[in-house]
Formats: C-alpha cells, structure tokens, sequence
C-alpha cells in the first residue's frame, strides 16, 4: 500500500483534470506519514529509520510546494540514503548497535551469551556482529548510490509541476525492484550468515535459541 498508492496518486491522479499538482503532491505523500502514524499508535514507538523516512517526505513535500529544481530532490534522496548507511555504522558507538538491537529481538540474549561464554566464543561472536553491521552500512551505502542515479535519471522535472508528479511516482515505483529488493537480498544473506555464526559458536540449534523457546 505504501508504494501501489503514491505510485496510482502520483502517476494519474496528479493532474490538472483531477487533483492537481499540489493536492496530489500532498496526498501522495501521505501514506508513508500515515504509516509511521499508525505504527506509533500501535506500538507505541517508532524506529529512528521510521523518522528518517518521514523527513524524507516532508522534506519531499516542501519540495514540491517551494517548486525547487529537480537537482534538489535528487540531492535530498542521495543525502537521506547516506544518512541511513551512517546511522548504522555509528551505532556501533552507541549503547545500541543496529544489528545487535535486531539481534536481540528475535534471539533470546541471555541464552546465547551463556552458551558463548562456555564455548569461549564470546569475542569472536562480538567480532561477527561488528561484521555484520559493517556489511549493512556497505549495502545502504550502495542503495544510497543507486537511489542517487535512480532520481537523477528519473526526475528532470522541477517540483510543483504534473510531470514532476508523475516523475516522481515513476521513481517510487522502481525503486522497489531496482534498489530495494536487491539491498533486502543483500541482507537477508548476511543475515543467515550471522545465524550460522551463532549456532556453529553456541554449539546450538537457532530454535533453541529463540525467544520463547525452552533450553535444550
């Protein structure tokens, strides 16, 4: 729904004989916002990717209302994806490193810290989980790029403009297969690699190891 509805919006909606520019800027624009409004309502809290994310579109939609050059925008997104490559990468410096924080929610901390620590595996894990977060800077870094190139030569229309809309809806649409999938393939595989790390280090099957589950 976050991409089909812009993408309809922005691509045939956006016209003179429909919504206009700006309302179809703006609506657009608002289901990401709705989304992130939604989660936070359900969950209490929203991740700081989530509130990058909303940056990005309200940086996105004062674009459009300010009917900038098409340069900004292309600017906007390379910096925004850049911002997520060092978000991550700098966690590590933080009381809350990124894959660590995803880690822990899915595996149960205390149980793969105990069967580390008896295996004498404890700093060699650390070491993968350093890796790993290093390899998810590397693969934003990258998507940063291709989102960069990507607006660069999809949007050429200044904002405030129909064809900006429908540029922009263009965008948002193969973004997913161009950018988005690959990066997720990307990480799901560092992902597994990271699984068989903790497992071949705790001596432990991942379900042992996972919330909720009994030790065995």
């Amino acid at each position: 729904m976050n991409v089909l509805a812009p993408t309809v919006v922005l691509l045939f909606l956006s016209g003179d004989d429909y919504l206009g520019p700006e309302i179809g800027l703006g609506l657009g624009l608002s289901f990401p916002i709705l989304h992130a409004a939604r989660s936070l309502w359900l969950k209490g809290s929203v991740s700081p990717l989530s509130v990058i994310a909303v940056v990005s579109v309200l940086l996105t939609g004062g674009i459009g209302l300010l009917k900038l050059e098409a340069r900004w925008f292309v600017l906007k997104e390379g910096l925004v994806s850049v911002a997520f490559a060092v978000l991550t990468v700098a966690s590590l410096w933080s009381p809350w490193p990124a894959v660590e924080v995803m880690w822990w929610i899915v595996y149960d901390e205390d149980k793969v810290r105990a069967a580390l620590a008896e295996n004498g595996q404890t700093e060699s894990f650390q070491r993968d989980l350093t890796r790993t977060t290093w390899w998810f800077g590397l693969v934003m870094l990258g998507a940063a790029i291709a989102t960069w190139a990507l607006a660069w030569y999809l949007v050429t229309a200044d904002a405030g403009t129909t064809e900006f809309n429908e540029q922009l809806g263009r965008y948002t649409f193969l973004s997913f297969p161009v950018i988005t999938f690959p990066s997720m393939g990307v990480m799901v595989y560092v992902m597994n690699k990271l699984m068989d790390a903790t497992e071949e280090k705790t001596g432990k099957h991942s379900e042992d190891l996972r919330r909720g589950e009994a030790s065995g």
